[in-house]
């Protein structure tokens, strides 16, 4: 079968499609005064399948401070194309250190993740993205509660725009034994206190913003 228009001593192939594997091709040349042509041997056109990922995420896509997913993915390729590796990006980041097909996402890793899939033939292939969003909450959250040491606290901050908080920690007599102004970044900017001084007990936590009006509260258990 003739190509239309292909004329010159390169062909160029659209829209190539798995039908279109072991096709052969000649180029016949045609000197000038020559009736007869000389004609090329045959090249054969190989298509390889393409590898296919996608990714979800379960239980959550919406993510809480105390809460986290698992995304993971599903890779495939063709017997002859194995093994395949996958590169996991988050809004186009590499995130190095993953060796296998899940992720574990917290409220830090918020964004838009996507994997890329190469196989052993060189053929890559993306998947789908998945958003990994924040939930709105208006509670004062408090982790590990009870606590020894340490104790992380999250609020949420709309838009993510840098934060004036102040920390107050009042034991059950209502004395002040802790007090902190928080400057961060994030839909819910990280506080983490120290609270190994603290003897055991019941204290209250009350989180207010630049100008003293209280955002949220809530209770916090020492156990020393």
């Amino acid at each position: 079968m003739n190509i239309a228009g292909a004329v010159s001593n390169t062909l160029q192939l659209n829209n190539v499609t798995l039908a279109m594997n072991n096709n052969q091709y000649r180029c016949l040349v045609f000197g000038q005064g020559c009736v007869t042509p000389v004609i090329s041997n045959s090249a054969t056109l190989t298509i390889n399948q393409l590898p296919s990922v996608s990714i979800s995420a379960a239980p959550y896509t919406k993510l809480l401070p105390v809460l986290q997913t698992t995304i993971t993915a599903n890779g495939s390729a063709a017997s002859g194309s194995l093994p395949f590796s996958l590169r996991w990006t988050l809004d186009g980041v590499t995130l190095g250190g993953i060796t296998g097909n899940t992720y574990t996402a917290g409220i830090t890793r918020l964004g838009n993740y996507r994997v890329d899939i190469t196989d052993a033939k060189g053929c890559t292939n993306q998947s789908n993205v998945l958003p990994i969003t924040d939930s709105v909450s208006t509670k004062l959250f408090i982790f590990p509660n009870p606590a020894k040491t340490t104790v992380e606290l999250a609020y949420y901050n709309p838009g993510g725009l840098a934060v004036n908080w102040q920390l107050i920690v009042y034991n059950a007599n209502g004395s002040k034994v802790l007090f902190d102004r928080i400057t961060n970044t994030g839909t819910y900017p990280k506080i983490i206190e120290n609270v190994g001084r603290l003897t055991g007990g019941v204290y209250f936590a009350i989180l207010s913003d630049s100008s003293g009006k209280v955002l949220a509260t809530g209770k916090l258990l020492i156990q020393q």
